[in-house]
């Protein structure tokens, strides 16, 4: 009996016993290393290992899903920086810059790279400044895409895939209709904003405005009420400039302060306790049973209203501050607003408060890498 045909990595076993005829080896071997060609063109890396990676991040070094630019006046441009890093093993190929590429369906998205022209390196990092300049109002949206060599070379006629492809997404506004932001509300004058050890950042363009009004009237940043008032917490936040490519949580923090402690300065947190803000967890029932949140699973939902928020006390550790809402974007205003509502985002508090004291209300937003940024000026409430 003859020895077995096999195929192997150093070719075909040629022995002259072999049952099935030479040509008909070579049209495998011919289909094997087209299959091959074709899995190469449709994944340069070939799903070894040792392969290049493109990774496009924010400037804390975390993975972008999309680049968000929100509303911007017509014939007006907003750039956004984006970091490429090979979190590959081997080197990316850029092609003299071809390998960077917008795809959209309207001009309005560009791009500037101060990539190397030839390739990335393994851990290199380099940067992509994106913007977004409208000519017209409405939405537009395109890609960001990534190639490991020629976008235009193609392999028995296979065309180059990106490697990486995050989403584009901006809105032309008319000069005539500003992005919408709030008018009525009381700028909280200097912002303050702490990296996650405590240490003071000196400079942020955030924008902070918030208030509280009281049976409907106009929200003030100082006001005196009774417990049987009803009250509405509101604020707008308008991120540093910087930090338009993150995305961040928003937290909300109030100091508490009982009537025997009341003195000159109602904000001194020797006097009272921090209590955070956070959405109510699933099947959460406060103290008396009056009201319980059910599952997800469970119908009705639960309407947007004050007692979807659930206040926690606060030990004044950052590492245990915990967010209101998770994964904001803050390329565009954050309306903390009724208006927010269709974003996810509500206002902050809406009810009733419970107890005679003085609050003192901070909020703002987290980013990634622990840095605080929040208004200067809290909104501070007399409950008698």
């Amino acid at each position: 009996m003859g020895t077995k045909n096999k195929f192997s990595p150093t070719g075909l076993n040629m022995n002259r016993t072999n049952k099935y005829p030479l040509f008909i080896w070579l049209t495998l071997g011919g289909m094997l290393a087209y299959a091959s060609i074709a899995m190469a063109a449709d994944d340069p890396f070939g799903g070894g290992l040792g392969r290049p990676q493109p990774d496009l991040q924010d400037p804390n070094g975390q993975s972008l899903t999309e680049l968000p630019f929100g509303q911007v006046p017509v014939n007006t441009s907003k750039p956004m920086t984006v970091t490429l890093k090979n979190v590959g093993k081997k080197p990316l190929e850029l092609t003299g810059g071809k390998s960077i590429r917008i795809k959209d369906s309207d001009p309005a998205f560009s791009s500037q790279s101060e990539c190397p022209a030839d390739e990335l390196a393994p851990a290199q990092i380099c940067q992509i400044t994106v913007t977004f300049t409208p000519t017209s109002a409405g939405k537009i949206n395109g890609f960001l895409q990534i190639y490991h060599g020629d976008p235009d070379k193609t392999t028995l006629g296979i065309l180059n895939k990106p490697q990486k492809e995050i989403p584009l997404s901006g809105e032309g506004v008319s000069s005539s209709t500003p992005p919408s932001t709030s008018t009525e509300l009381p700028n909280l004058g200097q912002v303050l904003a702490f990296d996650v050890s405590g240490n003071a950042v000196t400079t942020t363009t955030a924008k902070f405005e918030g208030g509280l009004s009281v049976n409907g009237g106009t929200p003030a940043q100082t006001v005196e009420m009774t417990l049987t008032d009803s009250v509405k917490l509101t604020g707008v936040i308008t991120p540093d400039s910087t930090h338009n490519a993150q995305t961040a949580d928003i937290i909300v923090v109030g100091l508490y302060v009982p009537p025997e402690k009341l003195g000159v300065d109602n904000c001194d947190p020797a006097n009272g306790d921090y209590y955070m803000m956070q959405t109510v967890p699933d099947n959460y029932c406060n103290a008396d049973k009056s009201y319980c949140k059910s599952s997800p699973r469970s119908k009705p939902e639960i309407s947007q209203d004050y007692s979807q928020i659930w206040v926690k006390l606060w030990d004044g550790n950052l590492q245990k501050l915990e967010a209101l809402y998770k994964g904001a974007s803050l390329a565009e205003p954050i309306q903390l607003t009724t208006d927010g509502v269709s974003k996810g985002f509500g206002p902050l508090y809406e009810g009733q408060f419970d107890a005679k004291g003085h609050l003192c209300i901070n909020f703002g937003y987290r980013l990634s890498d622990g840095m605080l940024v929040f208004n200067g000026k809290t909104i501070d409430v007399m409950i008698k």
